[in-house]
């Protein structure tokens, strides 16, 4: 099912639910900031945590679920933002997040493998942002055929989406009181 929220809303201003602004971080800061996502989540995330695989509720995705979903988001984003940089407006298509958490089975996967992961696409998608030139920055892709976001939209969409997935995995996998 297609993700109905303000897109928008979390690369322009903070989040209303976990109060990061990507859109404070400057451009010639992005890449370094999205390399720093690996240690943050390593580092608050904890991968023996009894309940790592149980839903809160059943709309609700488990911590580990939410990293695989932050680990992924990196790696669709560096495509895009690769495609984005070398051609003309590219449609960016639609990922369904909700399916590949079940097709890949999210919940059934390491803890440890998945955090290495999220930090190598975490590398990667800096790797990519570390390149774009300044005029690099404003080009743009569509998604849905409406849907315009540029190089800069996409880097700062990354940061939020790991760092209000963290509190998400934090909160799923905190004790129940």
């Amino acid at each position: 099912m297609p993700d109905d929220r303000n897109w928008f809303a979390t690369v322009q201003e903070p989040c209303r639910e976990c109060g990061y602004d990507a859109g404070s971080v400057p451009r010639d800061a992005l890449a370094d900031a999205v390399r720093a996502l690996g240690d943050e989540w390593r580092s608050g995330f904890a991968v023996s945590a009894p309940s790592i695989t149980e839903r809160p509720s059943r709309t609700t995705w488990s911590a580990l679920e939410y990293a695989c979903h932050t680990r992924d988001v990196l790696s669709v984003f560096a495509n895009r933002v690769s495609l984005t940089l070398v051609e003309d407006e590219p449609e960016l298509g639609w990922w369904d997040h909700e399916a590949a958490a079940l097709d890949e089975g999210y919940n059934e996967q390491d803890p440890a493998a998945v955090l290495a992961d999220l930090d190598l696409n975490a590398d990667r998608l800096a790797r990519v942002l570390a390149t774009v030139p300044d005029e690099g920055w404003e080009r743009a892709g569509t998604r849905r055929g409406a849907e315009r976001f540029t190089v800069a939209d996409m880097a700062r969409f990354c940061l939020h989406e790991a760092h209000h997935h963290l509190r998400d995995a934090r909160r799923a996998a905190a004790p129940a009181n």
